[in-house]
């Protein structure tokens, strides 16, 4: 039979294997990276980035398909940087020509895509990552209100290759280290602290019962810290409210301590008595009043408050307090053991002595006691000033008996200690027996 029909060429074995042959050949011919990339690369890149002369420790011998550039990807990206800014080859190197530039870029840029685009949405390896110390340290302080801190204790974070101290390649876990944030986790459990309502986190571990008092003693502190009297802060805004403008004349002192959120009634207490005329003052609340209506007012359009003078009023208003009043015990004192029984027994006695005036304040005789720092050589001048009293008068005189030296600790002094107190007539005679004589003692 001369002719072969077309249905019968087609299934020969013959011809399947010639498609087969040809359909091979034209993919071996269609593969742009060994077509257009690697003669490129060899033509003007191997010369200085080879296996023996990697110049930026680069060996683009290596690649020799378009799998391992896949597989280098990275460094792809920079060889592509570098021919697209025609900074390779180097200005003294033989350069391709523009199309020839091109066509490798289209060539490098069609397979990068391709390979971004199967590991779209995919963020690579994701390591097992702890917080670092500093992460740790606020994420407890944001959780119990309470800077406990306890990664202080954990080795200095290792920095990655990039200077940071918070990736994951350097925030390695060890043994040790997690025995440390075990034992960190039971320091911060130490300061948990159970109240009939809620936890509370304490500022110090509460585990025994003396830490859980040490707290309750240190909250009360803390209480009447913040309810001390600054005296200089009211004498400010008595000041202000004695000199305000024209147009809050009607302003009352109550709304004027608001303002300078002081306490209403304290400052009307305050002002009631710098400004009362009474001529029974007694003991200093006279001095007191001359003292107020000494300050200078305001002038020339300055209406600043003269705080030298009021602080320095401020100052003699607190030490006169002192003074004159009973001595005043603290209501609780820290680590002092405070039993309840003798802690409600003091703080009762405290309530019914504050402001009692102090009658011994001006009794006929006071001891005076100052103690004097070591000074050498230098010559000690000791000033004793005497200043009447409520309705004393100026006239009278004043007799200093028994005064002594004493080398002895306030606490440990004795009057008739003969061993280490010198009497002030023994030590002019021997010290300024001119003096002595001139004194006719």
């Amino acid at each position: 039979m001369p002719f072969i029909s077309f249905l019968t060429l087609r299934r020969s074995p013959v011809w399947l294997l010639m498609s087969l042959l040809f359909r091979g050949l034209g993919a071996e011919a269609a593969e742009p990276f060994r077509d257009t990339v690697l003669p490129f690369v060899k033509t003007y890149c191997v010369e200085c980035h080879n296996a023996k002369k990697t110049e930026g420790e680069l060996d683009l011998t290596r690649y020799s398909s378009a799998e391992k550039v896949a597989a280098d990807y990275r460094k792809w990206e920079h060889v592509v940087t570098f021919v697209t800014k025609e900074e390779m080859p180097p200005p003294d190197a033989r350069q391709p020509t523009p199309a020839e530039r091109a066509e490798v870029l289209g060539v490098l840029g069609k397979l990068m895509l391709q390979e971004a685009r199967k590991t779209a949405g995919d963020p690579g390896v994701v390591l097992p990552r702890r917080l670092s110390n500093a992460e740790y340290n606020h994420a407890i302080r944001d959780l119990t209100g309470v800077d406990i801190r306890p990664a202080d204790s954990f080795p200095i974070d290792p920095a990655s290759g990039e200077g940071f101290s918070n990736t994951g390649e350097a925030l390695v876990m060890s043994p040790n280290l997690f025995k440390k944030y075990y034992a960190a986790a039971q320091h911060v459990a130490d300061h948990v602290l159970l109240t009939p309502t809620r936890m509370e986190f304490a500022p110090h571990p509460v585990v025994t019962f003396a830490d859980q008092k040490k707290l309750t003693e240190q909250a009360i502190l803390n209480f009447y810290d913040r309810h001390k009297v600054d005296y200089a802060a009211y004498l400010t805004a008595a000041w202000q409210y004695r000199h305000r403008p024209g147009d809050r004349k009607s302003t009352t002192i109550e709304d004027w301590a608001r303002e300078q959120q002081l306490s209403p009634k304290y400052l009307r207490s305050f002002w009631e008595v710098l400004n009362a005329e009474s001529s029974n003052d007694k003991f200093c609340v006279s001095w007191l009043r001359q003292r107020w209506n000494a300050l200078p007012n305001p002038n020339d359009g300055n209406s600043a408050p003269p705080r030298q003078e009021l602080v320095a009023l401020a100052n003699d208003i607190r030490r006169l307090s002192g003074l004159l009043c009973l001595p005043e015990t603290e209501a609780i004192v820290s680590n002092a053991g405070n039993g309840p029984v003798q802690h409600i027994d003091r703080r009762t006695k405290t309530a019914t002595n504050r402001d009692t005036f102090n009658p011994g304040t001006v009794t006929d005789s006071r001891r005076l006691h100052l103690e004097v720092a070591n000074t050498a050589d230098k010559p000690v001048t000791i000033v004793v000033q005497v200043t009447s009293v409520g309705d004393a008068t100026d006239e009278g005189f004043v007799i200093l008996k028994a005064m002594t030296i004493s080398a002895s600790a306030p606490a440990q002094y004795k009057p008739n200690d003969p061993t280490k107190n010198l009497s002030l007539r023994t030590l002019l005679a021997d010290q300024a027996p001119e003096e002595l004589k001139r004194l006719n003692w």
